[in-house]
């Protein structure tokens, strides 16, 4: 498990990766125009993620990361900032709540990652208004090169994580155009939906 450790450790220190940042930042901008304050940064691997949210003022955040290998990343990362590390996968998280939450859900490169039980046990208890901000990349990748990492249940559009959770497609769109293939198509994609 080390080597996929180190794996994360060179895809956050990409450009790419610093880009999914600045555009996550962006589409934060929008949700807090409402009464939302609570991030849930669901998969947030060694913590890198919570740079989207961490400069934003009177928020709440709270991390949730199931791999035991980047708990202590993570936990590292989010104690020096005063957030919350949960460490349960999305289906524990979701199972400890008897009512309804509301917030900002973040899934940055972590949404391929948790099975679709997961995702709608998620569903169930988020609250209505609440946003979900979802940056993949872009699914065609898959159809082109094949599975880019091997553990990636699934290389979901934004119209089936619309489905699964419920929830309305405010803003979704492809960025950051580069050679796959001999094609260039836009690696990113960039989906914020609403509940």
């Amino acid at each position: 498990m080390d080597h996929y450790i180190e794996k994360v450790k060179k895809f956050n220190q990409k450009d790419n990766y610093h880009l999914d940042i600045e555009t996550g930042k962006l589409l934060i901008k929008y949700c807090l125009t409402s009464k939302q304050k609570i991030f849930y940064v669901i998969g947030t691997g060694l913590g890198e993620d919570i740079e989207i949210v961490k400069s934003f003022k009177n928020v709440k955040i709270i991390g949730i990361e199931p791999r035991i290998t980047f708990q202590e990343f993570a936990e590292k990362k989010y104690s020096k900032f005063g957030f919350k590390l949960i460490k349960q996968d999305l289906g524990e998280f979701t199972s400890s709540y008897s009512h309804k939450i509301y917030g900002i859900f973040l899934f940055i490169h972590s949404l391929n990652h948790i099975p679709h039980a997961q995702i709608k046990s998620l569903e169930k208890i988020m609250k209505k208004d609440s946003y979900i901000l979802v940056i993949n990349p872009n699914p065609l990748i898959e159809q082109i090169k094949g599975k880019t990492d091997k553990t990636a249940f699934h290389y979901l559009n934004s119209k089936k994580i619309s489905n699964l959770l419920k929830s309305e497609i405010i803003f979704d769109f492809f960025y950051n155009p580069k050679p796959v293939r001999g094609q260039r198509i836009p690696i990113r994609e960039a989906i914020l939906l609403k509940k």
